[in-house]
Parts: structure tokens; sequence; C-alpha cells
């Protein structure tokens, strides 16, 4: 077992370690990691209030230790001009399960200072979350936190996808597509067991057109998928659930050698953020678990060079980047709207769901941002008993392609230009 790594901090006192920096590939959760050596400080100037401390074993324990080590310091130097700063160096860091919230927690982390979570980039540093299930972070009742210069991702596969062997067919009532799993790619079973039965709706096929730069069938339907049979091999045959009409135009609309792409919710939430103030992302990438929630009244929310990102497989790239969607701020039953939000030249393609969701949010600004192929929608405004729900809602050079911007009854909504 690994020792923890703590650090003694002492004003005017400077300590030198050696550390292992690695580096890795930003395309695929299994890069072959090389080794260098570089120096690590941990160091406090006191009279700008500052202090930054390097990880040099990265885990679930380590930084949630860290985490806490630097609320006692934030506590300690109460003003606004305060930062700490965690250091995470360039290479792939394993953090697994920690508590039934999430990975990485904060609960009343609310302090005048800042707290930053620093890795030297999105291509360099990797947050590799082995837990499946869990959240990634939980934020609850906090303030001034910034995660900057990551890639999150998630241990395993999340998505599937194959092609369709033969046109759908029906079998005593009932619809079926049998579809060869892609090599590479985990097969329905096993994305399936950690959808619960209420997540149902999360299982859902759509078609793709491009199998070298795939491009999700922009317009059509997706279909509700349950009851994975191995028939062979890689052969499987997916129930397709429906009504009569829903299966007609299943069986009308798939042809066999069919691109497929298969989803299912098995994952974890990248971030949940509850009632919490000043939360930015900079210059983080997701990966393979993309959709986090932003809500319950939070306020002065950031996502500043931002991306949701395809994989590579079998040097491929994926047709899905998520078995969820990308950011969803606010929350339809909210007592309290979620305001001041931005999104700032990001970049979130193929989630499996809506790349941004609007719900009960309030004064929200797009800007130099583009999104594509996504599951379901590039952006959902979300509208309830016939009223729009979001307010005060603009965008600046949003670029929308091969995907649309609706409203949650089907209607293409066209978002204001800001002032």
């Amino acid at each position: 077992m690994k020792k923890k790594a703590h650090f003694l901090v002492l004003p005017f006192i400077t300590f030198i370690t050696t550390i292992l920096l690695v580096s890795c590939s930003e395309l695929h959760v299994e890069e072959s990691l090389s080794a260098k050596s570089n120096e690590q400080f941990n160091r406090v100037t006191k009279n700008s209030r500052s202090n930054e401390i390097t990880l040099t074993n990265v885990n679930e324990q380590t930084l949630n230790n860290a985490i806490n080590q630097a609320g006692t310091w934030l506590n300690n130097n109460n003003a606004s001009s305060s930062t700490y700063t965690i250091n995470i160096p360039s290479g792939k860091h394993n953090v697994g399960y920690f508590n039934d919230r999430a990975s990485i927690n904060f609960i009343n982390f609310n302090y005048a200072g800042k707290l930053i979570i620093k890795g030297e980039g999105s291509k360099n540093t990797t947050i590799n979350f082995t837990d499946r299930v869990t959240h990634e972070i939980f934020m609850r009742n906090c303030s001034n936190i910034i995660f900057q210069g990551m890639l999150m991702v998630r241990d395993e596969l999340t998505i599937s996808q194959g092609e369709l062997l033969r046109d759908l067919y029906q079998s005593n009532g009932k619809t079926y597509a049998d579809i060869n799993i892609e090599q590479g790619y985990p097969s329905p079973q096993n994305i399936y067991p950690l959808a619960s039965q209420n997540l149902a709706a999360g299982r859902y096929i759509r078609r793709y057109s491009d199998h070298s730069w795939p491009r999700v069938e922009n317009g059509t339907n997706q279909w509700r998928w349950d009851n994975p049979t191995l028939l062979s091999g890689t052969t499987w045959r997916l129930e397709v659930l429906g009504n009569q009409r829903m299966q007609q135009e299943a069986l009308d609309y798939f042809s066999a050698g069919d691109n497929i792409g298969i989803k299912s919710k098995c994952t974890g939430q990248s971030f949940i953020i509850n009632g919490s103030n000043s939360i930015s992302f900079i210059d983080v990438t997701w990966r393979l678990a993309t959709r986090g929630v932003v809500g319950w009244g939070s306020n002065d929310i950031l996502f500043e060079d931002c991306k949701v990102l395809r994989t590579r497989v079998n040097g491929a790239w994926s047709y899905l980047s998520s078995p969820g969607g990308g950011p969803q701020i606010g929350r339809e039953n909210d007592t309290d709207f979620t305001q001041n939000v931005t999104f700032r030249n990001c970049y979130f393609a193929a989630s499996g769901d809506d790349g941004i969701g609007l719900f009960k949010v309030r004064n929200v600004e797009i800007i130099n941002t583009r999104v594509n192929n996504n599951f379901a929608r590039g952006i959902l405004i979300y509208r309830h008993e016939g009223q729009i729900i979001p307010e005060q809602v603009c965008q600046t050079n949003l670029v929308v392609r091969n995907d649309r911007v609706e409203d949650s009854d089907g209607n293409t909504y066209e978002i204001p230009s800001c002032n």
C-alpha cells in the first residue's frame, strides 16, 4: 500500500523533494505512461496570503485530505485575497471510491479566499475515476472553488456501438435489432446492469452516418432498448421498445449495415453543485462521463475553455463521448433559480443526451461556444406547462452543427444575441 502524501506548511521554509511525473496521451484511457523526474515545492508566501502544494501521490484519500487542509488554511487566512492551490502533476492519476457522495467531496467549503485545484493542462493531467457508479465531484454550500487544467475520465468504456446485421424484425409482437458489437467496446449487458429500473429511459439506440467521423443522424428519433441477449460471439439482440407506431417507424427506418450507437446511463455524475457560489471549470475536458448538475440556487458558475470529447478505440473515434449529456443548469423542481452562468470558448460534442441543458436558470451567457452531434439536442431550453422556464439566456458566436436548439416540446428555439 502506498503511503499518503503529507505536507508540513511553515512560513518562510521551502521543502524540495523529488517527484515522479508521467505523461499521457489525451485520447484514450489506456495510454502507456512514461516517467520523468521533477522538483516539487511546498511553499507559503505570507505577504500575498497564498499557499501552494503539489501532490506527489494523487488518489481519493490524498486529494480529499488536501482539500480539508486547504479549508483549514483558508479559515485561518479568511480574506478574499487568500488563495490556496493544490497542484496535480502531469500524468494519469487514479481516483476511486471515497464515500457514497462522490470521489471528491466539498461540504460547507465556504470561505472568503479561493481554492484552485490545478493540473498541468487538459492534455497533460488526467484524473481517472475508477468507480463507475460514484459521482466524481460533489459540492454543497461551497464557494470560490476552481478546477483547472485537467482531463476527467472514467476508468472503463461507458458506451457501446456496432453494426446492424439485418433489418429489424418482429417475433411474438416484439421488435428486435441484432447488432454486432465493434471490437473494443463493452457489450450491452456490461453497460446495462448499473442503470436501475427508473433509468430505463436512459437506454437508447441511434443511427450514425459515418464510421470514420461519426455524425448522428439529426432529426431522427432515438429508440429505447431493453433485454439484451447474446446470440453468438459479439452479436447481441436488443428488444426495441415503444408503442405500435414507434415500433413500425423503427422497422421502416433501420436497415442492415447501419452504424448503431448504444447508450445506457450507467455512471455517476461528473459533478453535482448544490447551492454553491463562484464555482469555475477552466480548461477541463470530460470523456466517458460528462453529465454534471448545477442547481439548488447556485450562483456565478463559469465554464471556460471546457470540452466534452469522444474517445479513440482501436484508432477510430467513438460515436458517443458518454452515455449522459453535458452540463445541466438548474433543475426542474428547484425552488430557487440558479443564476449567472457563463459558457466561454467551450466545445461540447457527441454527448449521450443534451449538450447543454438549461432548466430553472436565470442570466446565462453562451460565448464563442460550439455544440455538435449530441445524442438528443445540442441545447435544451426547458418548457413547463407551455412556459419557457430559463430567463435571460443569450449567446455570442454560438455555433450549432449537426445538432438542434429546442425546447422540451421539440420546438426550435432561437437564443437571442447578447447585447
